[in-house]
């Protein structure tokens, strides 16, 4: 089965600095929550993001690749390569950070497709919420 999560959501901070947090793909502030610890390297070419989840999302490793990065455009893609416990067997995810002033609107797809898909689209959404809270903490505690 298949389905597909979008929303758009305010990020209450500046494009420029959330882009830089986001941008830095083994930032562990963005990944507060869902893993204990974010490994970068790369796979056929890509960049690979392994993250090591945390217990109180069942543990275990899922990785994606970042499939495209626009830094002029403040867009970025990116593909779960390994599972690992999720019941996923296809899921891609889409971002854009649009300027808003002092904040950033974030326009988001994820694609999917597995043997749950309520459980994926409640976890797109629940990462997406995670992921929110998480840059707004980062940009703020980076202007320290």
């Amino acid at each position: 089965m298949s389905g597909s999560y979008t929303t758009k959501t305010t990020i209450a901070a500046p494009a420029d600095a959330v882009w830089a947090v986001i941008n830095d793909l083994g930032n562990m502030d963005v990944a507060t929550g869902m893993a204990d610890k974010v490994e970068i390297s790369t796979r056929d070419g890509v960049p690979l993001r392994t993250l090591y989840l945390t217990p109180a999302l069942g543990g275990g490793v899922v990785a994606e690749k970042i499939t495209h990065i626009d830094n002029a455009k403040m867009h970025m893609n990116y593909e779960v390569v390994d599972f690992g416990p999720l019941p996923a067997t296809s899921y891609k995810g889409f971002m854009k950070f649009i300027a808003d002033g002092d904040k950033t609107l974030l326009d988001y797809e994820a694609r999917y497709e597995g043997s749950d898909i309520e459980a994926l689209g409640a976890m797109a959404k629940g990462n997406i919420d995670m992921l929110v809270t998480n840059l707004e903490t980062a940009v703020a505690n980076a202007k320290r």
